[in-house]
């Protein structure tokens, strides 16, 4: 019935079009944007402003503690990376059903001595310019926020190779 409908994404373009019927041509794709004014603090006074010491890879989630964001894979995602890499140190921002589910894990896992459970922040841009690598394990997404804020923060993405995430990544390049 709408003349128009907005979207963030093609592929919630495509979806809105497969699940709910709405034709091709009422569908406007308008990705979501980001205040890059917000980002850009040095790495250095962010690790002190997070009490972070210089020469440990820190590694961020920042989401919803979901199924949608893959928040259940965290605790297996710590244990694969301090195998492979050894030391590090892991920042978890964010609320939701999951949250003490995950906090649990890692604490039966062993691993609380790598992790901060930081909870709801307001801080993104510094918790970001923290960061060494901000990790997505989303099973989908639309147009994830987090990704483009760490673009502008010039922290590397892993995210999950899935539609939403696709489009505001080029493997091996952004």
């Amino acid at each position: 019935l709408v003349d128009a409908e907005t979207v963030v994404s093609e592929s919630v373009r495509r979806f809105t079009n497969a699940r709910g019927g709405v034709p091709m041509r009422k569908l406007v794709t308008i990705r979501n944007g980001v205040d890059v004014s917000r980002f850009g603090m040095e790495r250095s006074e962010a690790r002190r402003r997070l009490g972070l010491p210089e020469d440990v890879p820190v590694v961020v989630f920042i989401g919803r503690f979901v199924p949608q964001k893959g928040a259940d894979l965290i605790g297996h995602i710590v244990k694969h990376v301090r195998q492979q890499v050894g030391d590090a140190t892991f920042l978890l921002a964010g609320g939701g059903p999951l949250r003490e589910s995950v906090r649990r894990e890692l604490e039966l896992g062993g691993l609380t001595d790598c992790v901060e459970c930081l909870g709801p922040r307001r801080d993104v841009p510094v918790i970001l310019a923290a960061a060494d690598v901000l990790m997505l394990p989303s099973r989908w997404e639309g147009l994830a926020n987090v990704i483009m804020e760490a673009q502008a923060a010039g922290t590397v993405v892993v995210a999950a190779d899935v539609e939403g995430s696709r489009e505001a990544i080029e493997h091996g390049v952004t």
